[in-house]
C-alpha cells in the first residue's frame, strides 16, 4: 500500500462574495504525480496556495506525514518541505543559474580568516550534482535571463529540491513552453517521481494529465468532484465532470465558409519589421490576405513571429517595409489609435497586462475604448455605460456578480469575454485574436471558440493566431504557418493534418503536400 504523504479534511476558504473551497478531502502518495483539473474559478490555484502557505484557510486540516500541521506562510511550507512553482517565473533573472538555485543558503568561505565570501566552487559544484539528479545539463554560470521559458522551468524545479521539497505543486506548468521544452519537463518530473518527490500538476490540457500524472482530482465550483486513477478513465469523462454537462464534440470543426470572397477585408504586402538597434529583420516579407467572415488562421511555434505580426498591424511596433490595404484601399497605421480608428483591433495574448485595467470594474473595462464616443466632456455618462457593459455581459455571458465587480477577480474565461466585449462595442471590421484560449479551462475554450465563429458569420475578418493545432484545424478558413518571422506555408484547412503542421512549424520538413499548397 502506497504512502499517505499528504492529506487534508473538510478544507474550505471564502473570499468576499465567493466560496473558493468547500470541505475538500485530498489525498497524495509519496512518489505520486497527481493532476488537479477544473474550470476556471473551480479552486485548483486556491488550493495549492493554501499548501503553499498563500492563503490560510478557513476551517479544515492539513497531516503531512500523518502529523496534523499549520501552514501559516510560504516560509512554513517551505520548512515542511512543499514548494509551489507558479505560472509566472520567480527566478532572479541577473543571477546565475547555480545562485537561483542556491538562493538563499549560498555557500561562503572565509577570506583572510575573518571576511565571509561566496564559494563560488562549491557553489557551482551543488548546483550541478542537483540538476545531474533530475537528469538536465543546464550551465550553471550562465545567467537565468539567456535562458529559455522551459529551461527557466526546470531551475524553479532544481531550486525546490535545494531546499529539500518533498512535495512540488506546479501551477500550469506548460502554459509558455514549446512542443519540445513540454516533453523536457515531463521527463524531469518523471525524475521526481523515481527519487520519491510527490508532484501536485495543475493543467488545462487534458492530454497532459493522461500522459505524466497517477492520479487525477477534479475540482467544480470550489468542490472536489472525485479522485480516479487516469488508466480507469477517459478524457472525455473528465472533461464532463469538470464542466457538469457532456461536449457533444470536443474541438468541433466549424463549418468552412462558403462565401466568394472578391476582395479582402484585410490585405497584408510584404511587410517587414526590425527591432529597435537590431541589424536583422524581425519579421520579413509576410504577405497574407483575410476577407470579410473568413477565419484566417496562424500557427507556429514559440518565437515564429505570430505576437510581432499581430502587434505590427495593429500599430504597437513598427513597420519597416510593406503596406496595409483595409477594403482594398491603403491605409497608414502608425500607432493603435489608428488601428483602432480603422476598425482593426487586437485582443492580445498578455490578457493581463495588455487587454485590461485590472484594478477596474467590468463595466470601466468594456466601455474604455468608447469613451470618446460617449461623451464630448470629462464627465461619463453612467446609465448610458452601465447599459453597455449589461448588453454585452449578457450577449457574451459573462459570469460576473454585478458590472462594478473588479476585472482582477474574475476568472479566465471571462477576462477574456471582458477584452473580446471592450472591441466589439466598436463595431470592428478585423479582429486578431492572439492566443485566445491559452490559459482557460476547457469549457471556455468552448465558449470563446463559438464567439469567434459568430462573429466570423456576422462578416468580420477575423485572424487567429494560435500554437494549437487543433484550434486553427477546427476554427480557420485557411493556415498560415509561421517560422522564424516568415510566412513559410499556406494551406486549405481540410487539406492539411496536425502532423503536417507541426513538421512544417518545427523545421522538421520545408513541404508538406504540393497539392495542399494554397495561393494567397
Amino acid at each position: 500500500m502506497q504512502k499517505i504523504i499528504l492529506r487534508t479534511e473538510n478544507l474550505s476558504k471564502t473570499f468576499p462574495g465567493v466560496q473558493a473551497l468547500k470541505n475538500i478531502n485530498f489525498e497524495l502518495y509519496k512518489g505520486e504525480i497527481h493532476g488537479i483539473v477544473g474550470e476556471n474559478g473551480a479552486g485548483k490555484s486556491t488550493f495549492v496556495k493554501i499548501l503553499g502557505g498563500i492563503h490560510q484557510p478557513d476551517t479544515g486540516k492539513i497531516y503531512l506525514n500523518g502529523e496534523q500541521v499549520e501552514i501559516r506562510s510560504p516560509r512554513d511550507a517551505k520548512r515542511l518541505g512543499i514548494t509551489l512553482i507558479h505560472q509566472e517565473i520567480t527566478l532572479v533573472p541577473h543571477l546565475t543559474v547555480a545562485e537561483n538555485i542556491l538562493l538563499g543558503r549560498l555557500p561562503t568561505k572565509k577570506l583572510f580568516g575573518f571576511i565571509s565570501v561566496l564559494n563560488y566552487d562549491e557553489m557551482y559544484s551543488k548546483a550541478e550534482e542537483i540538476l545531474d539528479r533530475i537528469g538536465v545539463n543546464i550551465p550553471v554560470t550562465s545567467k537565468v535571463k539567456e535562458l529559455s521559458v522551459g529551461e527557466q522551468q526546470i531551475v524553479e524545479i532544481a531550486r525546490a529540491l535545494a531546499d529539500e521539497a518533498q512535495i512540488i505543486c506546479m501551477d500550469e506548468p506548460t502554459s509558455a513552453l514549446s512542443p519540445y521544452e513540454i516533453e523536457r519537463l515531463f521527463d524531469v518530473i518523471r525524475s521526481l517521481k523515481n527519487g520519491n518527490v510527490s508532484v501536485i500538476y495543475i493543467s488545462h490540457h487534458i492530454n497532459e494529465i493522461f500522459e505524466i500524472c497517477d492520479r487525477v482530482t477534479v475540482f467544480r465550483d470550489g468542490e472536489k468532484i472525485g479522485t480516479f486513477r487516469v488508466s480507469d478513465v477517459t478524457p472525455e469523462k473528465i472533461i464532463t465532470l469538470m464542466i457538469g454537462r457532456k461536449l457533444s464534440q470536443f474541438y468541433a470543426y466549424r463549418e468552412k465558409s462558403t462565401a466568394i470572397w472578391e476582395t479582402p477585408i484585410l490585405e497584408i504586402r510584404n511587410l517587414s519589421t526590425r527591432p529597435i538597434g537590431a541589424k536583422a529583420l524581425r519579421l520579413e516579407k509576410i504577405s497574407l490576405k483575410v476577407y470579410p467572415g473568413e477565419i484566417l488562421g496562424i500557427f507556429g511555434l514559440m518565437g515564429a513571429g505570430k505576437t510581432e505580426l499581430a502587434k505590427a498591424v495593429f500599430g504597437v511596433y513598427k513597420i519597416e517595409k510593406g503596406e496595409i490595404l483595409l477594403e482594398g484601399e491603403k491605409i497608414d497605421i502608425r500607432r493603435p489609435l489608428d488601428a483602432k480608428r480603422y476598425g482593426i483591433v487586437y485582443v492580445p495574448e498578455d490578457r493581463l497586462r495588455e487587454g485590461l485595467v485590472l484594478s477596474m470594474p467590468v463595466k470601466c473595462n468594456i466601455t474604455l475604448p468608447c469613451l470618446d464616443n460617449l461623451t464630448g466632456s470629462i464627465l461619463i455618462p453612467q446609465e448610458l455605460e452601465r447599459d453597455i457593459a449589461m448588453k454585452w455581459v449578457n450577449a457574451l455571458r459573462i459570469a460576473v456578480p454585478h458590472i462594478d465587480f473588479r476585472a482582477a477577480n474574475l476568472s479566465g474565461g471571462n477576462k477574456q469575454k471582458v477584452v473580446i466585449a471592450k472591441w466589439l462595442e466598436m463595431k470592428p471590421k478585423v479582429i486578431i485574436f492572439d492566443e485566445p484560449t491559452m490559459g482557460i479551462d476547457v469549457g471556455a475554450k468552448e465558449e470563446i471558440r463559438k464567439i469567434i465563429s459568430d462573429l466570423a458569420l456576422q462578416g468580420i475578418g477575423i485572424i487567429l493566431i494560435s500554437s494549437e493545432a487543433e484550434e486553427v484545424m477546427s476554427l480557420a478558413d485557411r493556415i498560415v504557418v509561421m517560422r522564424n518571422g516568415k510566412i513559410i506555408g499556406e494551406f486549405d484547412r481540410r487539406e492539411v493534418t496536425k502532423d503536417d503542421l507541426l513538421a512544417l512549424a518545427s523545421g522538421v520538413r520545408r513541404e508538406v503536400k504540393e497539392d495542399t499548397k494554397m495561393g494567397g
